[in-house]
């Protein structure tokens, strides 16, 4: 473990982040990687003619996995009171890579709504079903998830506490 007060300031090292905790902590970085992936996943399940329904929603269950883990992810970096904006920002980036990886995708022709071909006509509504879906899916989940640390936070703290008063 490497020491934060050194002795000597002479001996004193920067720590060096490894790369997924640099991406974590990078706005842009975690929601244009949850962007592609969650394209990408979308364009895997579309681009396949012969799945049925089911075969569909278990991908699509873990796109919203991927989602709000990538979400959870960089979420957990900062203090619960800063979730409040920071959720529906994460959110709002998120989309708006997804909409420009989708409009590369339109005109590599290979984006997909439903079984059919995307067209540029189809871009906007796509990207504003998406603004909504993921805005709700990521606040409603970032509100749950804030409830949830605060109460095991201060389950911890009081048990803290109870055990000082028996010392």
């Amino acid at each position: 473990m490497p020491e934060f007060f050194p002795r000597r300031t002479i001996e004193f090292r920067a720590i060096e982040l490894k790369l997924p905790r640099r991406v974590s902590l990078s706005l842009i970085g975690m929601a244009a990687l949850t962007a592609v992936i969650l394209r990408l996943l979308r364009l895997l399940v579309l681009s396949s003619h012969a799945l049925t329904v089911w075969e569909i929603l278990p991908v699509f269950a873990l796109g919203y996995i991927v989602l709000l883990g990538m979400a959870a992810a960089y979420l957990g970096n900062h203090p619960v009171h800063q979730w409040l904006w920071r959720a529906p920002l994460f959110a709002a980036v998120e989309t708006v890579a997804e909409a420009v990886f989708s409009a590369v995708l339109i005109a590599m022709h290979v984006e997909r709504i439903g079984q059919e071909r995307a067209e540029w006509a189809n871009w906007l509504p796509m990207s504003l079903t998406t603004l909504l879906r993921r805005e709700v899916a990521i606040v409603v989940f970032a509100v749950v998830l804030a409830v949830v640390v605060q109460a095991v936070r201060s389950s911890l703290i009081e048990k803290e506490r109870g055990g000082e008063k028996h010392v």
